[in-house]
């Protein structure tokens, strides 16, 4: 047989050279000293970051530390937003791109945005913060030609009577609260039909009907609110990137979102509208996932679900980066995922409303307790039979449901909250759950809700809490004045009673 020794060795050196190169190519672990580096890095970078973007205006973005990548609208000049400090217009902004930590490259891309949203009732300054901490992409999905960069003018507005504030501009849209007899409410808009005004209530939108409202004065300076109205990235696409982390302790690739304090702010997050009154994150535990974290203050997601601060949730996104699923995993932070928004304290107060505190387990244990309900102790009927050294009595399975509020409108939301004890399980909607656990649910039809308790003999039980949906009064539209409003129909005089005719037979 004939055999070709030199081949052969050729080709061992050529594969002994390919992993060697692999092997090279490979990043080396993180040392204890890499995660030093990091960490001082990311504090030097966070805590300076107010040179470069103080005293940020309204509707503006700044290029925080390198390196930031941006497109724009329409052709601007090379050297505009290209090192820190610059500043640009969110008009012209089409997506913004923060590069991943790399210390050695001296990179860890930071851009800071004064976002003035159109919040119910704010003045020039009040904005929302946005800061772009590592590999992060946002995209602005508010088209420039459309984008609201001024707040709204507003007038008074007052009801002659009792009346309903509804969610939108219909009577088939649910009652979100009541309006009082002469009391002056503040109006930004105005429905197309101008039938329907939009006020500030509750540090929120809702709508009155004209017919219960005084004569309005000044209607003709409000904005015709057709859709959703939205400042420039007042509605936005956010992702990141894949990049392999340099070092263990390596703050998230993440955005920073903060509102006024005690201001409740509408975004639009992927498709998902979201309303903070607080300081929160967004970052994605894979490509698939847009996960939610309120470091302070309450976000009200879609549906109504509350997340408050030291909580989180998620939603998964489709092949578009669009939320399309409900929100879940809700939980309160992990030691890990609080650890891992430590970071968030570092952030230079220049750039914020109030400084980021990321919550104690103490204080995280203590919201915890304010949310969950005391549970009333299992009493039984006979007293258990009295401990022998034999013998030692089961504790007795327990729980309970109930709702807050039991009795709503049709569209308007309760929670429900549930306990249990010494049992192994409690499901809700066939999924599990905590065993001291709420929810929200909004209702059009009276509703029969029921947690599954399995005990840890896999026998189950159930406890249920009915919630009545009670539809609202109709509204009763006043009697017009006819000296003020001689056209209006009900001052037409009645019609002149029809003419009696005999029917004529020819024959």
């Amino acid at each position: 047989m004939k055999t070709y020794p030199r081949l052969f060795y050729i080709y061992v050196g050529i594969i002994l050279l390919a992993a060697a190169s692999f092997l090279a190519l490979r990043p080396a672990p993180a040392t204890a000293q890499d995660n030093a580096i990091c960490s001082q890095y990311a504090e030097k970078v966070l805590s300076t970051i107010g040179n470069s973007c103080g005293d940020l205006d309204r509707n503006m973005a700044c290029y925080g530390f390198n390196r930031v990548d941006a497109t724009f609208v329409r052709p601007i000049d090379d050297l505009l937003f290209s090192r820190p400090a610059d500043r640009v217009s969110l008009v012209e902004l089409q997506t913004l791109a923060t590069a991943p930590l790399n210390p050695q490259a001296g990179e860890w891309g930071v851009a800071v945005l004064n976002m003035q949203a159109l919040v119910p009732g704010t003045l020039p300054g009040q904005a929302v913060r946005f800061i772009l901490v590592g590999d992060v992409e946002l995209e602005n999905a508010v088209p420039p030609e459309e984008a609201q960069t001024e707040p709204l003018p507003t007038i008074e507005v007052s009801p002659r009577t009792n009346a309903n504030i509804r969610s939108g501009p219909g009577l088939n849209t649910n009652v979100v609260g009541g309006a009082i007899a002469g009391q002056t409410y503040i109006s930004d808009g105005i429905s197309p039909d101008r039938q329907w005004f939009r006020i500030i209530y509750n540090n929120t939108w809702a709508w009155m009907a004209r017919s219960v409202l005084n004569p309005v004065v000044g209607e003709e300076q409000l904005v015709v609110v057709e859709n959703q109205l939205f400042a420039p990235m007042q509605a936005f696409y956010f992702r990141t990137g894949l990049s392999e982390p340099v070092c263990e302790d390596a703050p998230p690739n993440a955005l920073v979102l903060q509102g006024p304090d005690d201001v409740v702010v509408t975004l639009n997050v992927n498709g998902a509208e979201i309303r903070l009154a607080s300081t929160v994150m967004l970052t994605q535990p894979d490509p698939n996932t847009l996960k939610l974290t309120t470091i302070d203050g309450l976000a009200t997601m879609p549906g109504g679900l509350r997340v408050p601060g030291g909580f989180s949730m998620q939603t998964e996104l489709d092949e578009n980066g669009l939320s399309d699923s409900e929100w879940t995993n809700y939980h309160p932070l992990t030691d890990e995922e609080r650890r891992e928004a430590a970071f968030l304290e570092m952030i230079a107060s220049e750039v914020l409303h109030y400084e980021i505190k990321v919550p104690s387990e103490a204080e995280l244990q203590a919201t915890i307790a304010a949310l969950t309900p005391t549970p009333r102790p299992f009493v039984p009927t006979q007293p258990p039979p009295a401990p022998t050294a034999t013998f030692t009595p089961e504790a007795q399975p327990f729980a309970e449901i109930f709702a807050n509020p039991t009795t709503v409108a049709p569209g308007q939301c309760t929670v429900l909250f549930w306990n249990a004890a010494n049992v192994a399980e409690v499901r809700f909607e066939g999924q599990p759950y905590p065993l001291n656990g709420q929810v929200e649910r909004c209702l059009r039809e009276t509703t029969t809700f029921a947690i599954e308790v399995v005990n840890f003999d896999g026998t189950v039980f159930y406890r249920t809490v009915t919630v009545e949906v009670v539809p609202p009064t109709p509204e009763t539209p006043p009697t017009p004045d006819c000296q003020v409003e001689p056209q209006h129909p009900a001052c037409q005089p009645p019609p002149p009673p029809p003419v009696q005719t005999e029917e004529v037979i020819i024959n």
